[in-house]
């Protein structure tokens, strides 16, 4: 919600991060998109594993 600027203007978030960086990137200001890209990725993909090695030792159907 941040990014589309409906958030709270003064908590730090990743939305934020992601807008002042797309300004930024035009003037050639590229590691702070990497960051924040960087960052959700590795996020998102620790929570897919977390993820999916719950449910192989809590599936009874996987054993």
């Amino acid at each position: 919600m941040s990014f589309l600027g409906l958030g709270e203007a003064t908590r730090p978030s990743w939305g934020a991060m992601i807008n002042d960086a797309r300004i930024e990137l035009s003037r050639g200001v590229w590691w702070q998109m990497a960051a924040a890209t960087v960052a959700i990725f590795f996020i998102s993909l620790t929570l897919n594993i977390f993820g999916d090695a719950l449910r192989d030792s809590l599936d009874p159907k996987l054993r």
